[in-house]
């Protein structure tokens, strides 16, 4: 599911229609929230996975983001990660 373009968008559309900023590349979005980066999502499309690394200077939550890739794909496995 995660290797086709269409999955990958819809993801993008998801994340934008509830406010965030959303720059995507392939299987890795850059995430902010309009104040400043917040996270790196990186697709797995083998293992149906998506990881998402905290940016270090990021210090609120992520349970929102994390939330709509729930909700965009159920039964997806997402991991937090944070990153160094």
């Amino acid at each position: 599911m995660l290797s086709r373009l269409d999955y990958r968008l819809k993801l993008l559309f998801s994340l934008r229609e509830r406010g965030y900023y959303v720059r995507m590349h392939a299987y890795e979005y850059i995430i902010g929230n309009g104040e400043e980066l917040i996270a790196i999502l990186i697709v797995d499309p083998i293992k149906e996975k998506i990881e998402v690394l905290r940016i270090p200077t990021f210090k609120g939550s992520l349970e929102g983001l994390i939330r709509t890739i729930r909700e965009t794909y159920r039964g997806i496995q997402v991991e937090e990660y944070e990153s160094h």
